[in-house]
């Protein structure tokens, strides 16, 4: 109480508490809210250009706009102060996660599929600008539903296998055109598999004008098969101490690339011993 401007002291008697003393069960309800305002709000949408979004106590703070990860080291620099960074799953994912571990900040990896439930998208107005502003609120109030991020052995063993697919995905092209030139020309490529297709067509009489158009393609074919071996080496070196590569090889009659492409997220391949649920995929949702 206040007497003429002057303040008064009044002692408690023992055990009383100050009005103005929060109780243990209030302090432990705001103790996680002020940790979690102690970092920076911050979210970033990936595109073409990278929209920068900070909020703070539900306001917009700070914007900006750059064309790398790399211009925005005076918003997310080491130097600055630790943030939660939030941001879309996308091919340059990983790398951003990387990144913003080194300067020292929270990455924050947002599921796609569950982005409308923060708001995005919902407004008809989809911009990288408001979608980096609805992001960085969800950070503040604590509401990112957030995606597996792989480690590192797994991501490089997830683009092996990409590797691995488009050469598979070219040379079936190559094989694809080569017959159907034959056709045009009014001749049937007997059947055989892709291994030995270049050895059998080679060993066939052709027409002088269709050996001249596909004699490129068997070369590129020839080319495209030796890297894929040496692609197929690296990928059984690095899936070699893999506890579940392991214990899958011991199956009976399962080869390497069927065990492989099986583990690590190469979906089209599904083992006919087994019926694997899609949450069970080794590569893309667990460690």
């Amino acid at each position: 109480m206040r007497i003429r401007g002057a303040k008064v002291e009044v002692a408690l008697p023992s055990g009383a508490k100050a009005p103005d003393t929060p109780t243990r069960s209030e302090a432990q309800m705001t103790s996680g809210v002020e940790g979690r305002t102690t970092m920076r709000s911050v979210a970033l949408d990936l595109g073409r250009k990278i929209s920068f979004c900070e909020v703070a106590n539900d306001e917009v703070t700070s914007r900006a706009t750059a064309r790398s990860i790399n211009e925005l080291e005076r918003q997310l620099g080491p130097e600055t102060a630790p943030a939660r960074v939030a941001f879309e799953a996308c091919r340059e994912g990983w790398f951003i996660d990387r990144r913003l571990r080194e300067w020292g900040h929270e990455p924050l990896m947002v599921d796609t599929t569950r982005c409308r439930q923060l708001g995005i998208g919902q407004h008809r107005k989809k911009t990288d600008r408001i979608d980096a502003e609805v992001l960085a609120r969800a950070v503040e109030r604590g509401r990112i539903p957030l995606a597996h991020v792989l480690s590192p052995a797994r991501q490089l063993l997830r683009m092996q296998l990409g590797v691995r697919r488009a050469l598979v995905k070219t040379r079936a092209g190559y094989v694809a055109s080569i017959r159907s030139l034959a056709r045009a020309h009014g001749q049937s490529l007997p059947p055989c598999t892709v291994y030995s297709f270049v050895m059998r067509t080679r060993g066939i009489q052709l027409v002088p004008a269709l050996a001249a158009l596909v004699e490129p393609l068997l070369i590129l074919t020839e080319q495209v098969s030796v890297q894929l071996a040496v692609v197929e080496q690296e990928l059984d070196r690095q899936s070699a101490d893999e506890p579940v590569v392991q214990l899958l090889r011991t199956a009976p009659r399962r080869r390497r690339r069927r065990i492989r492409r099986f583990c690590f997220g190469h979906r089209r391949c599904t083992p006919l011993w087994i019926r694997p649920p899609s949450a069970s995929v080794l590569g893309s949702r667990s460690e």
